[in-house]
């Protein structure tokens, strides 16, 4: 199992590999599959753009994800078979997000993605839960969990 931290990326080629990030709020999830290739990541990234001291590229949207499409390209993915999905950018007023960070992050990996014309889908963005996310590499199928005052809501997602 990989798990995935703030500024980190998993990725692997080992069929039935879980790739797993916890508490995702404003930042986003860049989920990479390809099925044919049997190649899986995940990128977890906090800022869309470096305030300070670059330290950890994979931080910020504008840096981390070239870096990580390029590693998804590197293990075999074809852009013609990869699925990409973004989960996160959860944004809570009361909770501190005054300089909408979220809809920065979102907004950048749209406009990245866009830009080298790889197709995404934003499967579960916004609102104000946090969010945790689970994938198998070889299998289409992946989970997301919302956190909430009662527990947990599940679901599965192809």
């Amino acid at each position: 199992m990989i798990d995935v931290g703030i500024g980190e990326m998993g990725l692997s080629k080992i069929n039935g590999e879980q790739i797993s990030t916890h508490a995702l709020g404003s930042c986003i999830a860049v989920i990479a599959m390809d099925l044919k290739a049997s190649v899986a990541g995940l990128l977890h990234f906090q800022l869309p753009y470096p305030i300070g001291n670059l330290n950890n590229p994979l931080r910020f949207g504008n840096t981390g994800i070239p870096i990580f499409l390029n590693q998804v390209f590197e293990l075999g993915a074809q852009k013609k078979d990869l699925r990409l999905h973004l989960v996160g950018a959860s944004s809570k007023i009361s909770s501190g997000d005054l300089y909408n960070i979220a809809q920065k992050n979102l907004e950048l990996a749209r406009r990245l993605l866009n830009k080298n014309n790889i197709p995404f889908m934003d499967d579960h963005v916004g609102g104000e839960l946090p969010r945790t996310v689970h994938l198998q590499v070889g299998r289409q199928e992946w989970e997301i969990s919302e956190a909430n005052p009662k527990g947990f809501n599940k679901r599965v997602l192809i």
